[in-house]
């Protein structure tokens, strides 16, 4: 996520919060937009750092604020594996 007025880059990680905290900036940053490269066939709302700087540009991705959040990583793992349970049980996946 980016905004040119803030001059920030938000990069999201699963399981932390993300969907919370990108709602909150929804109704917060008017200019806020997404980073989408160009090449990028994967999860479009975990994009990684590296590929957001390839299509921003040197001068945009040294010049702004660039943050995350990270999480325990235990409790981050429990967190996913409960979130699989459930997905697999909504989905009909053993």
């Amino acid at each position: 996520m980016l905004s040119h007025s803030h001059k920030f880059i938000y990069v999201r990680m699963a399981k932390t919060g993300s969907t919370s905290f990108t709602r909150y900036l929804h109704n917060n940053v008017a200019d806020l937009k997404p980073v989408i490269p160009n090449a990028w066939n994967d999860d479009f709302r975990h994009i990684p750092l590296w590929a957001m700087k390839q299509t921003l540009g040197n001068r945009v991705f040294k010049d702004y604020f660039k943050f995350t959040f990270v999480r325990n990583p235990w409790a981050r793992c429990v967190s996913a594996y409960e979130y699989s349970i459930k997905w697999n049980k909504e989905n009909n996946y053993p």
